[in-house]
């Protein structure tokens, strides 16, 4: 069973630098189109080697990282976190949560059967966009249609 999340005041979080592990996949990738599109729109990112150490600084969140504020959480993927500690299940469609879910804790099996293309999809941006940026606002779109058609 999943330990409980305490919710967060979206509002307290606006204007912060959101730091992760560089070259983005599944699980960071939908953290910040999260953070983007629910919590501050203009959300700073920076990305740091794999190994960097978490430095707790009042105008940084660090996530989807060992230490972190936000990471995997009794079973739940970092996405998950988020939008549980900031209370956006309405908004976020629990479809969308399921797919990115099943592709970044590799359970393919449990997947909805749109999963496999998702993850091809995925999988073609991370090959061909080596810049982390360009990653992300290649991602963010996707992201965002594939919420509105879970809300269909």
């Amino acid at each position: 069973d999943a330990p409980p999340i305490t919710t967060l005041r979206r509002e307290d979080f606006v204007g912060k630098t959101w730091i992760t592990r560089e070259r983005p996949y599944v699980d960071r990738l939908a953290t910040i189109w999260a953070v983007r599109r629910f919590i501050d729109p203009d959300a700073s990112l920076v990305f740091v080697a794999h190994d960097a150490r978490v430095d707790k600084r009042q105008d940084a969140v660090w996530f989807d990282m060992p230490e972190a504020e936000f990471t995997h959480l009794g079973g739940r993927i970092t996405f998950e976190v988020v939008i549980a500690s900031f209370g956006l299940a309405q908004e976020v469609p629990a479809g969308l949560i399921a797919t990115l879910r099943a592709i970044d804790l590799e359970e393919m099996d449990l997947a909805p059967a749109e999963a496999a293309g998702i993850k091809r999809v995925l999988d073609g941006l991370h090959v061909t966009l080596r810049d982390d940026e360009q990653l992300v606002a290649a991602a963010l779109p996707l992201f965002d249609a594939l919420s509105a058609t879970y809300k269909q």
